[in-house]
């Protein structure tokens, strides 16, 4: 679409362009595929970085995915026992 032109002003240019059959041609502009991202150090991560354990990050993504779907389902089973545990204690 050209500059300082509207989209129905673009809409009738194509329409009258292919003989005034009524189709319609909006092109709208969108935004870039990929958004840049500076590598440069964040003084924010930085601040971060001492609280987390790099060690577990990495055994993990040592893993297959099934492994991973396997330790979350896992994970999932301990915490659901622990609540009806939780439930049937409260209940007493």
């Amino acid at each position: 679409m050209p500059p300082g032109s509207s989209s129905s002003a673009c809409a009738r240019t194509c329409r009258n362009a292919i003989g005034g059959s009524g189709y319609t041609r909006v092109v709208e502009p969108h935004p870039p595929a990929f958004l840049s991202v500076s590598l440069d150090p964040s003084p924010v991560i930085d601040a971060y970085k001492k609280d987390v354990d790099r060690t577990l990050l990495r055994e993990n993504l040592r893993l297959t995915t099934t492994e991973r779907v396997r330790k979350m389902i896992a994970a999932l089973r301990f915490a659901e026992a622990v609540r009806r545990s939780r439930v049937k204690s409260e209940a007493s």
